[in-house]
């Protein structure tokens, strides 16, 4: 299985960080290959990962017009963030917008 598989799977039922070695277990990989591969590919770590993954599945849920009838808050904690402002400081290291500002500017003007 690949990453990208694997991400696709996880938000189907977005219920939980995978841990290192959980995502090791399911593609199959050593542990160490998989840290070396985030830190050579992706210029982050797998702690670091783990952010992108909430914060892709808050875009997901963006583009899928969660924001129409939940608040902010409500978003930040379907992506397992433990507070909004750890979750506003992801979303904009990541996207360089809020979530607010990111539906406005990205969402409704495509």
């Amino acid at each position: 299985m690949s990453i990208k598989k694997f991400e696709n799977s996880l938000f189907d039922n977005f219920t939980e960080v995978p841990t290192l070695k959980e995502l090791s277990i399911k593609l199959e990989y050593p542990q160490s290959h998989i840290k070396y591969i985030f830190k050579y590919f992706n210029n982050y770590s797998f702690s670091e990962y783990q952010n992108v993954l909430k914060i892709k599945y808050a875009l997901k849920l963006i583009h899928n017009n969660y924001l129409s009838s939940h608040t902010i808050e409500s978003l930040s904690e379907k992506c397992l963030f433990t507070n909004r402002s750890t979750f506003f400081k992801n979303f904009k290291n990541l996207t360089g917008y809020s979530p607010t500002d990111y539906k406005i500017n990205i969402i409704n003007n495509s």
